[in-house]
């Protein structure tokens, strides 16, 4: 399935349903009203000039479509070199999940930054 450009696997569960490709579709739709809603809030309350909106839906794009190509997915299926990266490096082979403790730095980053510019 293509939603907002984005091919979405068609994947099917033990049973022949296809409630992973529905949940994806569904979160993706759910992610554009939240975002327009967003977005139309910001541009009625000054936030935003619209001509930064559109400039800003065009840089999370081409960041969007850079993440992916290299960091996530190679064309053939294989993990890009970020994510290999990762395993490799900061996943305990013991328990083979992501340590809680090292999403502290992006989330204090993001606290900092949202917070120093959302302030009027």
């Amino acid at each position: 399935a293509i939603l907002l450009g984005v091919i979405v696997p068609a994947t099917t569960t033990a049973a022949g349903g296809g409630s992973s490709s529905i949940m994806s579709i569904t979160g993706g739709a759910l992610m554009v009203i939240y975002s327009a809603i967003a977005l139309r809030y910001r541009v009625r309350d000054h936030l935003h000039t619209l001509d930064q909106i559109i400039v800003g839906y065009g840089l999370g794009l081409f960041n969007a479509i850079v993440w992916l190509k290299f960091a996530v997915n190679n064309n053939d299926g294989a993990v890009g070199p970020v994510v290999s990266m990762v395993q490799k490096y900061l996943i305990p082979s013991e328990t083979n999940q992501f340590p809680v403790v090292g999403l502290l730095v992006p989330i204090l980053v993001g606290v900092l930054v949202v917070g120093s510019f959302e302030r009027r």
